[in-house]
């Protein structure tokens, strides 16, 4: 009798070989623009969150035609549409998985989860409730969390959150592959709480943001990016601001990565 040899391997594994094997093309590409303005390019797609006024920051305005611009909520450090042309632009409520929509042919709301095709794949969508401080809200209000499913890959984006999640937060947001998370002890998390979060979302790449660097005009005392690198034994340094997200970074142990801003 011939024997019947079974080789396994860890289903994430699996699932990440296949996702980047079925189309050379089917990549994802994240750009840190600064503060906690990030640029995403999937398949033909261009996708940009919380971009910030001009007159707070000297990092460079984001360039050409979008297909969706996100706010993850309405400060004018996040919330900023004005001179981007997009297809459609999004604010997330804050207070429910809702998304106040703006495109040529008008505004409504987008309600949980939204699927969108883009080349030969898809992306989906949607925004969890939470808030910008610890004391549910009544210092600094509402914040939504982005997320996005990048046809199996999910990235998220905490905008301005304040405090440590919980289990229906937790819940909502689900799986993390990239993990967008402020991090500057004064307007949003500290570093202990950064790695409270951590730990519960368990990413495989953190990408901090919402620091301090020579581009920004804050006054406050803020943490820079000497302060997150010493605040994380393993946090990594790139000297560039553009990171792709491929079937080596995912199967890697998790990361610590601050990005450079754009020159």
């Amino acid at each position: 009798m011939r024997r019947l040899i079974i080789l396994l391997f860890p289903i994430g594994a699996i699932f990440v070989s296949s996702l980047f094997t079925q189309d050379k093309t089917n990549k994802l590409e994240i750009t840190w623009i600064g503060h906690s303005c990030f640029e995403i390019e999937y398949m033909d797609h261009r996708i940009l969150i919380d971009s910030f006024t001009p007159e707070w920051f000297d990092y460079a305005r984001p360039q050409g035609k979008y297909d969706f611009v996100f706010a993850s909520h309405g400060a004018k450090d996040h919330y900023y549409f004005e001179g981007i042309d997009a297809g459609l632009y999004l604010l997330a409520s804050g207070e429910k998985n809702v998304f106040f929509t703006e495109s040529c042919s008008g505004k409504k709301q987008l309600e949980g989860k939204t699927v969108k095709n883009v080349g030969r794949g898809s992306f989906t969508f949607w925004t969890v409730p939470s808030y910008h401080d610890d004391q549910k809200g009544t210092v600094e209000g509402v914040n939504g969390i982005l997320c996005f499913d990048f046809d199996g890959v999910k990235v998220v984006h905490l905008g301005d959150l304040g405090h440590v999640l919980e289990e229906d937060h937790i819940k909502k947001i689900g799986s993390v592959d990239v993990l967008m998370i402020p991090i500057d002890g004064y307007f949003t998390i500290d570093i202990d709480t950064a790695k409270k979060i951590i730990r519960q979302l368990d990413p495989k790449i953190a990408l901090p943001m919402h620091y301090k660097t020579e581009r920004s005009k804050q006054t406050q005392p803020i943490y820079t990016k000497k302060d997150i690198i010493n605040g994380f034994n393993k946090a990594k340094k790139l000297h560039k601001s553009q990171l792709v997200i491929d079937e080596n970074t995912l199967n890697q142990k998790q990361q610590i990565i601050l990005l450079e801003y754009i020159h």
